[in-house]
């Protein structure tokens, strides 16, 4: 019977076509519990990461991102604080390689906007340029998109 396994063991059992149903609804619901807490157990330190960040402790919120970032690899949101804090610290190039991955990893307006602002004040106008509009096709409306398109046209 599925009870006496413990999620580890469900997972180590043979293929799922030898299952009974029975057996696969349990894996289905006990997989499910286990993302949903992994989720909210995520969130607890990309909450205390971002407080860090405001406090200005940028080598305290990178420990506490690196400590969730192997949970859940692909988090665009973890990427984004994680270059934040790196550019905090002065690792632009770091901070800008995060970035990146973290829109890799999904396509979000933070994260462009904060490659353009940085490329802009490297003075790689083009690729900022292109950082703004990315953004600006996910949202047409951003004013912040539009206060560096406005910066950076003044440039050129």
């Amino acid at each position: 019977f599925p009870e006496q396994y413990s999620t580890v063991m469900q997972l180590l059992r043979t293929a799922p076509q030898y299952l009974s149903r029975e057996e696969q609804e349990y894996a289905t619901c006990s997989q499910r519990k286990y993302l949903k807490d992994s989720a909210a157990y995520i969130k607890t330190y990309q909450a205390s990461a971002q407080s860090y960040i405001e406090k200005q402790d940028a080598a305290k919120a990178i420990l506490e991102i690196k400590k969730r970032v192997t949970l859940d690899p692909l988090n665009w949101y973890l990427h984004y604080l994680w270059g934040k804090a790196l550019v905090d610290q002065k690792d632009v190039a770091s901070g800008i390689s995060e970035l990146q991955f973290s829109v890799w990893c999904q396509d979000n307006i933070e994260s462009h906007l904060m490659l353009a602002e940085l490329y802009r004040q490297t003075e790689k106008y083009a690729d900022s340029k292109t950082q703004v509009q990315k953004s600006l096709a996910l949202d047409p409306n951003n004013k912040a998109a539009m206060e560096i398109w406005g910066k950076i046209w003044n440039k050129q």
